[in-house]
């Protein structure tokens, strides 16, 4: 899905509207139930690229939130939310790093029992490697 909103300091925004990327809430609010063959675990989003931990916390917080009425008018238990990536790499600074101790912190307490969150953190682990 694509949530609606603008990511703080995004410097690539995936949501607010349907695209190759996936569908915005409205349409995937219209969407009719998948037949009892497929089983929906949660949802999959991108929230933005080049975001600050404080900027991703306040985009995952209207995923998760759009996210469980969603599920438990389909039934899911136990969801899974990908939040997906989009964390800040500063190449100019590499002394600036994301805040993941925050990110951490601020996804531990966002999540409910039974919740999964995951991420995709890709290139903000792998920027300074070399």
């Amino acid at each position: 899905m694509n949530p609606p909103g603008q990511a703080e300091q995004a410097a690539l925004v995936m949501g607010g509207k349907p695209s190759p990327f996936g569908m915005d809430c409205e349409l995937l609010r219209r969407c009719t139930p998948p037949p009892a063959s497929v089983r929906l675990r949660g949802l999959h989003a991108h929230l933005a690229s080049g975001v600050g931990a404080d900027g991703l916390l306040a985009a995952a917080g209207r995923l998760v939130s759009f996210g469980r009425q969603w599920c438990a008018e389909h039934g899911v238990t136990d969801p899974e939310f990908n939040l997906g990536g989009g964390m800040a790499v500063d190449y100019v600074r590499p002394d600036v790093v994301f805040d993941w101790a925050g990110y951490g912190r601020g996804l531990a307490a966002l999540a409910r029992p039974g919740e999964t969150l995951r991420i995709e953190p890709g290139r903000a682990v792998t920027a300074y490697c070399g």
